[in-house]
């Protein structure tokens, strides 16, 4: 496959094989650094993930790291913060691990991808003076990352690691991992400005067909859930308790109060 700006590493590509990932000894991973912290932390994740598979396998086997570009990085190389070639390169390679990216949180026009400061014009950027990283405010690189990949599980695996301070009693008792819904539910994205046209448009119409009156100051959300997106979310977690032979699997909800999306 041919990219304009993403140069494959040599390396072992990952393959699909009966549903299971297939990796060689040398296998490329893409990896986006992400902006602020991200470009020192990045890196820094890099050696530990390299000097573990060193250990791990007595240098036999390694990976082979392909940049890709989003955010200020793919402002620079592309031109945009969320090129098509980065989620195109990203689904060829099957996986890929990134850094933190800024999501724009005020109310101001542009927002600055070196320092995440917001004004009110494109050019320069009025507190750390950087001419390259200035862009037009947009919705959050995150969610677009899981909505054009369909990443509908977000898995958080916590342990405890004896030695670790901890204000649990019951620390050593702490082994879990969690599966929460990334692609609907409030992380859906549907998330409307106050005093939007659209906003105000979802306020009318509740009011007309509910009767039902929401201050006209408020943002909308929207929470959208699925039986298709719950039963794959709850099948997932299932696959991973009996694949690594787990006694239990617990479904948390709020059906008390949220009867048709919970419960």
């Amino acid at each position: 496959m041919d990219f304009k700006e993403v140069k494959i590493p040599a390396g072992d590509l990952i393959e699909h094989v009966d549903g299971e990932l297939v990796t060689g000894d040398r296998p490329v991973i893409g990896c986006l650094r992400g902006d602020g912290i991200g470009l020192d932390i990045t890196p820094a994740m890099q050696l530990v993930v390299d000097g573990a598979v060193t250990g791990a396998y007595g240098g036999r086997r390694s990976i082979a790291w392909c940049p890709l570009y989003a955010g200020l990085e793919g402002l620079q190389h592309y031109g945009s913060e969320f090129p098509q070639e980065t989620v195109d390169a990203i689904r060829y390679l099957k996986i890929a691990i990134k850094g933190p990216f800024t999501t724009p949180i005020g109310e101001e026009t542009h927002v600055c991808l070196h320092c995440s400061h917001q004004q009110d014009h494109d050019g320069t950027c009025d507190k750390c003076g950087k001419d390259d990283g200035v862009c037009e405010r947009f919705r959050s690189i995150n969610v677009r990352f899981r909505q054009h990949l369909d990443l509908f599980a977000c898995v958080r695996p916590i342990k405890y690691f004896e030695g670790v301070p901890s204000p649990n009693k019951y620390a050593d008792q702490v082994d879990f991992v969690i599966f929460r819904e990334n692609t609907e539910d409030v992380y859906a994205g549907y998330d409307f400005e106050r005093g939007s046209e659209t906003a105000l448009a979802i306020i009318e119409l509740i009011k007309a067909k509910t009767g039902r009156q929401i201050r006209i100051d408020s943002g909308i959300g929207i929470k959208p859930i699925s039986v298709f997106g719950t039963e794959r979310l709850v099948r997932k977690a299932l696959e991973w308790a009996i694949q690594n032979d787990l006694p239990s699997v617990t479904l948390v909800h709020k059906g008390n109060i949220m009867k048709f999306t919970e419960g």
